[in-house]
């Protein structure tokens, strides 16, 4: 049975490190090149119909940004807007009128 103290690990990790670096950088730039020949591929397949249709989109876009806009400023002066006062302000009594005095009674406060 083989017996590893820790300076040993420590070695064994520095050499995996060592070893693998190149190999992980040389894995990265390939995938990065493949990626950027797919744009240039899918940026070809697009064309002047795609582009055409991305403007038109965008237009789409554009305007339904001025009709949320629109209503949002027509809902927010809805709020803004004096409403009809409610309540004693509004000219209602806050008790109900007493009944007139009937003959012979009478008056209140007399």
């Amino acid at each position: 049975m083989f017996m590893y103290g820790p300076f040993d690990i420590l070695i064994l990790a520095v050499a995996i490190a060592i070893v693998i670096k190149p190999i992980a950088r040389a894995a990265g730039e390939f995938a990065r090149s493949r990626s950027s020949d797919r744009d240039r591929d899918l940026h070809r397949a697009v064309g002047d119909a795609g582009r055409e249709r991305i403007e038109a989109l965008e237009e789409r876009v554009r305007l339904l940004e001025e009709r949320q806009d629109f209503t949002e400023k027509l809902v927010s002066g809805r709020r803004d807007e004096p409403r009809l006062p409610t309540g004693p302000a509004a000219g209602a009594a806050e008790t109900p009128p007493e009944d007139p005095p009937q003959p012979g009674e009478k008056p209140p406060g007399a």
